[in-house]
């Protein structure tokens, strides 16, 4: 589910109606906020949408398990459960992150992590999170998505990291692409 608004201090901000200007302060909802103390903040929606709503990770329960499946339509007609595929991470591309990312999987506290415990971790991400930005590339026969994945840290916030997978239906295999 996405979020309906976002609460910071006693400020509810939340989308309104796109036809209205962003210099109302609209509270579209059916519940007396204002009543309760909070001061209301909003924009059109298509903003608030794209900018300020967000979906947590969270399993795929099998109710919700068409979700990934008609994601992945949109890519190719050989959709199947993605928790049946391998993730794959070569040594060349793992040779490239070391080498061009070192600084990303410090953060994230994989810096010394070998190229089967990252596809693990990843590979326990994919059940647990939202596949988007997902494109088929004729050119290269390539059909790839994203994956955020969430790392907890000693310390500070959590690191969130974006993982590039690419489809591979035929082989049940989710390769790296790439890890930033």
């Amino acid at each position: 589910m996405v979020n309906f608004f976002l609460k910071h201090g006693n400020t509810i901000i939340l989308g309104h109606e796109d036809d209205r200007p962003n210099s109302e302060d609209i509270n579209i909802t059916m519940y007396p906020l204002e009543k309760f103390g909070y001061k209301i903040a909003s924009l059109q929606s298509n903003y608030f949408g794209i900018y300020l709503s967000y979906k947590i990770e969270r399993p795929v329960f099998s109710a919700f398990k068409e979700d990934s499946e008609m994601a992945l339509n949109a890519i190719s007609d050989n959709v199947m459960q993605l928790r049946d595929f391998t993730v794959v991470l070569d040594e060349a591309k793992l040779g490239y992150l070391q080498k061009a990312k070192q600084g990303k999987l410090d953060s994230a506290g994989l810096g010394n992590a070998d190229r089967d415990e990252i596809a693990a971790l990843i590979q326990s991400k994919v059940n647990s999170s939202y596949i988007y930005n997902l494109e088929h590339l004729e050119q290269h026969k390539v059909m790839k998505f994203n994956l955020m994945i969430e790392l907890k840290r000693p310390s500070g916030p959590p690191a969130r990291r974006l993982v590039g997978l690419e489809y591979k239906p035929d082989e049940k295999e989710l390769r790296v692409l790439t890890f930033f």
